[in-house]
């Protein structure tokens, strides 16, 4: 099962390539246009595997559960998208790696996980390499605030999706009956959907949202494609009861810095100069190494 989010998370790594080919985005409408490629994605897989399959139940209590974490997401996944701009996608991803800090408290709160002592040991490594991450400056020298505190929030909203839409097809906390995984991830992409609108709602804002250039949102409805495969054709959903919120997460969180290092650093040149690069490799290689404490 190990197999699923790693797939999940080479997905996930690769989601914000799209904004950064995009260049200088206005990022809620950019929000907004993904979030609606990902409803578009997640209604077309669940309406194929619905006919193939049966159309499952829809159940109001997880299904309400699953369209808040929708919500949650949908502000987690904004506020990612201005630190892509403020301090680029290498160091977003490391920094979303609190994502596995979180969730493992979360697991152990509402999924009754059972930790071991590498967890606890790993949690220190995975803040320390987040921490050296954030402190990279720019060519300035100054740490861009906006981008690091917009990402650390981000993975508060994010890992509260996690738990919801996870909840929703377990019972794991709630006592409800629950729903299948394409359903779950179809709710969530309506509710994140709902919740990109409610911070478009002027009429002003929508005619700007629709003027934005082509481009912009051919590139932001194929990043929702890009997450909706990571979140549900890959079952990323259905690898991370499999292997416990507070183990499946972290393994996807560390292949996606790997994922996102990478094209950070390689091929947007991100991080330059031999101090900041080996700042980098060190606040990364920190990160993973508690992401490996973690696996034990």
């Amino acid at each position: 099962m190990i197999i699923f989010p790693i797939i999940a998370a080479i997905l996930f790594g690769s989601q914000y390539i799209p904004q950064k080919l995009a260049g200088n985005v206005k990022t809620e409408y950019y929000n907004l246009t993904m979030i609606l490629g990902a409803v578009a994605g997640s209604v077309f897989t669940f309406l194929i595997i619905s006919f193939i399959g049966g159309f499952a139940p829809i159940f109001l209590v997880p299904f309400f559960l699953s369209f808040v974490g929708g919500i949650f997401w949908s502000l987690g996944n904004r506020l990612s998208l201005v630190g892509i701009n403020n301090i680029g996608m290498a160091k977003t991803t490391v920094i979303l790696n609190f994502v596995s800090v979180i969730s493992f408290i979360f697991g152990i709160l509402f999924f009754a996980e059972s930790p071991n002592l590498y967890l606890f040991i790993g949690i220190p490594f995975l803040m320390g390499g987040a921490i050296i991450v954030s402190l990279l400056g720019e060519s300035s020298g100054q740490i861009n605030k906006l981008g690091v505190v917009s990402i650390f929030i981000a993975t508060i909203f994010i890992s509260i999706n996690n738990v919801l839409s996870i909840d929703a097809i377990t019972a794991g906390y709630f006592n409800h009956p629950v729903i299948s995984i394409f359903t779950s991830v179809m709710c969530v992409c309506l509710g994140a959907a709902i919740g990109a609108l409610l911070f478009n709602l002027t009429p002003s804002k929508l005619r700007e949202w629709i003027a934005q250039p082509r481009r912009t949102h051919l590139y932001a409805i194929g990043a929702g494609f890009i997450w909706v495969a990571g979140f549900e054709i890959t079952t990323y959903i259905l690898a991370i009861p499999e292997l416990g919120l507070s183990f499946g997460v972290p393994i996807i969180q560390s292949v996606m810095i790997v994922v996102s290092a990478l094209w950070g650093l390689l091929y947007f040149k991100e991080i330059v100069g031999r101090k900041k690069i080996g700042l980098y490799v060190t606040g990364t290689g920190i990160t993973i190494l508690g992401v490996i404490l973690f696996a034990f």
